[in-house]
C-alpha cells in the first residue's frame, strides 16, 4: 500500500519509498492517480484531489496542497518545453489554470509558470 491508500500501479511502491522517501512517495502516488478532469479546475478552492484508480477523493490540507500543486505545474511545464507545439496548443489552458492556482502554489513555480508560458505575450494578444 501506497501511504495515498493504494498500490501504485507499477507495484514498485517499496522500491520508490526506499530511493525518496515516505512523503515523498506520497505526493508521487497522489500526482500519478490524480484525474485531473475531476481535480483541477476547482483544486485551489477545495484541496480535493480525485484518485482515477479507486474513485475516492482526497482533500489535502495545506502542507500537502503547494507541493502538489507545484509538482502538477512543473511537470506540465516539462512536457510543453519538451514540445513547444503543446504550448500552442494547450498554453491559454495552462495559463488560466495556473493563474487559478497561482494563491496555493509557490511563488518561484508560478513565475517559472509565467516564464514558459509567456503570460505577459499571451495579455497583449
Amino acid at each position: 500500500m501506497s501511504a495515498a491508500g493504494g498500490e501504485a500501479p507499477t507495484g514498485r511502491t517499496a522500491t520508490l519509498r526506499g530511493l525518496i522517501g515516505e512523503s515523498a512517495e506520497r505526493l508521487v502516488y497522489l500526482y500519478c492517480a490524480c484525474d485531473r478532469d475531476l481535480s483541477w479546475p476547482r483544486l485551489a478552492d477545495t484541496g480535493e484531489v480525485w484518485n482515477r484508480f479507486t474513485g475516492a477523493s482526497e482533500r489535502l490540507n495545506r502542507d500537502w496542497l503547494r507541493p502538489f500543486v507545484d509538482l502538477s505545474i512543473v511537470n506540465e511545464l516539462d512536457v510543453v518545453e519538451q514540445d513547444p507545439t503543446l504550448a500552442q496548443k494547450y498554453g491559454a489552458h495552462f495559463r488560466s489554470l495556473f493563474t487559478s492556482w497561482a494563491r496555493v502554489a509557490s511563488v518561484q513555480v508560478t513565475a517559472e509558470a509565467e516564464r514558459v508560458l509567456d503570460f505577459d505575450t499571451a495579455r497583449s494578444d
